[in-house]
């Protein structure tokens, strides 16, 4: 009799620890799908924040006006929306580009916001501004 109560408290035992590592390997399982998510997440946003800088700096250094902005916009991809804006559709991100111009007393204030979403999430603006002196 003795030796049947042993056995099945050895049985009880192992069931203790096959549980215990089955939980533990559930907990590392959403542990690590939840860090490779953030990882992708992560990614695309560089991947959107180059896309913006890399934006932001064509249209700066765009000549001719607004026309040369459109033409470099255009160049890259972008789209005219019906907001007046333009945009870049991409699997993980999109950027938007809104541009303004003024006229000033002493020249032209070309202005513009890259800003870059995920879904329906902005995730940054990137504000981008140009002055250029008017020709006499």
């Amino acid at each position: 009799m003795r030796k049947t109560n042993r056995s099945n408290a050895l049985l009880v035992e192992l069931m203790i620890v096959v549980i215990f590592f089955m939980l533990a390997s559930t907990v590392l399982l959403r542990v690590f799908t939840e860090s490779r998510n953030q990882g992708q997440r992560a990614g695309a946003i560089n991947e959107a924040l180059v896309a913006a800088q890399n934006t932001a700096d064509r249209l700066y250094a765009a000549e001719d006006g607004a026309n040369g902005a459109i033409k470099a916009l255009k160049e890259m991809g972008f789209q005219a929306d019906a907001a007046s804006g333009w945009f870049l559709e991409n699997e993980e991100y999109r950027l938007t580009v809104y541009l303004n111009t003024e006229d000033r007393d002493a020249g032209l204030m070309q202005q513009a916001t890259v800003t870059a979403y995920q879904g329906d999430l902005a995730l940054f603006s990137l504000p981008v501004a140009r002055y250029e002196e008017a020709q006499p």
